[in-house]
């Protein structure tokens, strides 16, 4: 039997306190697999906006999470804002909000990331999750401190590590028509080659050819098991410092900056709406904007 679980308790503050709400297209939408307009979304925003103040009694708002693009695995047929009209509907949406008393917002999400399952990737609680066998020398003594307290791997020739994924750790990656790639941050300080091999799929190398800070990638095909994942690195050969590790299919995006830092196609659109948002008095342009 289904039954609703509502959240009107949740609004129940104290007077003066904001109530905190996550806003998506979706919203209100028939969620068909439709891509809205700039008006259609802005309206759907307004709706929310209005009856979640009226329900709950509180006028103060605060927008958690704005959800303008999203494009999660499993929900492809939730309406999304067509791109060409995302930064008209970024610069009217500061006048909706003024009007309806939203206090301020934070984007979803500033930087695009790597859907990964690997615990531990940067080594920020030393080995733990991971398992070391080194041609020579304690396991332990591979840990490098770093200034911020926490760890980089060193590894040489034959060296290997592995680590176990289970499937409860979330959706594994796997051999579909997604492709997946392995990424690794290490700081190589005599060239070096790793062999990264997931589950029963074909192991791939990574060559790291300079000294120096790197990131290498390279596309490879996980093969897992029923209930886990097994990752397993080598070194063949070289010296080297392991920053962090990824093994991903799919890559949350948001617009502004992508997985490596470098800035999206909605970043100038949303700076000038934090600069329209934070601007007294409003822009004139909102004088115009239906409330």
């Amino acid at each position: 039997m289904d039954r609703w679980i509502g959240h009107a308790g949740m609004a129940a503050l104290p007077p003066g306190r904001p109530l905190t709400i996550y806003w998506a297209p979706f919203w209100g939408a028939r969620n068909e697999g439709e891509q809205l307009g700039a008006d259609q979304s802005l309206h759907l925003l307004t709706v929310l906006l209005k009856e979640t103040a009226q329900s709950s009694g509180l006028s103060a708002l605060f927008i958690d999470q704005f959800n303008v693009v999203d494009n999660t695995l499993g929900y492809e047929r939730n309406a999304v804002l067509q791109r060409k009209e995302i930064p008209g509907f970024l610069s009217r949406a500061v006048c909706v909000m003024k009007a309806n008393h939203v206090l301020g917002y934070g984007f979803w999400t500033t930087v695009d990331y790597r859907e990964s399952p690997i615990y531990n990737p940067a080594f920020g609680y030393g080995l733990d999750g991971w398992s070391l066998q080194r041609a020579s020398g304690d396991a332990r003594a591979a840990l490098e401190p770093l200034p911020d307290g926490d760890f980089q791997l060193r590894l040489g020739a034959d060296d290997q590590l592995s680590q176990e994924i289970p499937a409860q750790r979330g959706r594994l990656p796997k051999e579909d028509a997604l492709p997946d790639t392995t990424c690794i941050e290490a700081i190589v300080r005599k060239a070096a080659r790793l062999s990264v091999r997931a589950g029963d799929g074909p192991a791939v190398a990574l060559e790291f050819p300079s000294t120096g800070r790197r990131q290498v990638c390279a596309a490879i095909v996980p093969r897992p098991t029923a209930d886990r994942l097994d990752l397993r690195i080598v070194a063949e050969r070289g010296d080297i410092a392991l920053r962090s590790l990824q093994l991903f299919d799919h890559v949350q995006y948001g617009g502004l900056y992508d997985a490596d830092g470098r800035p999206g196609p909605l970043l100038q659109a949303m700076r000038t709406m934090n600069r329209d948002f934070l601007a007294q008095p409003a822009p004139a342009r909102c004088a115009k904007e239906p409330e």
